[in-house]
């Protein structure tokens, strides 16, 4: 369910925003031909599959020690880790934070 939304709503519709707020007005941004050019780079996925890796075991870990039982504590932990994730991850997607491994 969660995946076919992300696919199907959270891809189209950041890139309609984009595409909305670009073509329109005096001087548009994106031309018809642009339509056809956007452009996906994969620089920098080996860290972001690096740190989704180590988030993982740093979870199952935390899960173990915590006895396997669901707490405050533990949600507290994932929310922090998935916004530390969201920070780097638009560091090194803008270029700011260089990916050492790729």
């Amino acid at each position: 369910g969660s995946n076919l939304f992300d696919i199907c709503v959270g891809l189209p519709i950041p890139w309609l925003i984009y595409v909305g707020l670009n073509s329109f007005g005096p001087n548009p941004v994106l031309t018809s031909a642009d339509y056809w050019a956007i452009q996906v780079t994969s620089s920098g996925m080996f860290c972001y599959i690096l740190m989704l890796f180590s988030m993982l075991v740093f979870i199952f870990v935390l899960i173990m020690s915590l006895q396997w039982k669901l707490s405050k504590i533990m949600g507290a932990f994932m929310l922090v880790l998935y916004v530390i994730f969201l920070i780097v991850a638009c560091l090194i997607g803008f270029g700011v934070l260089p990916c050492p491994f790729g």
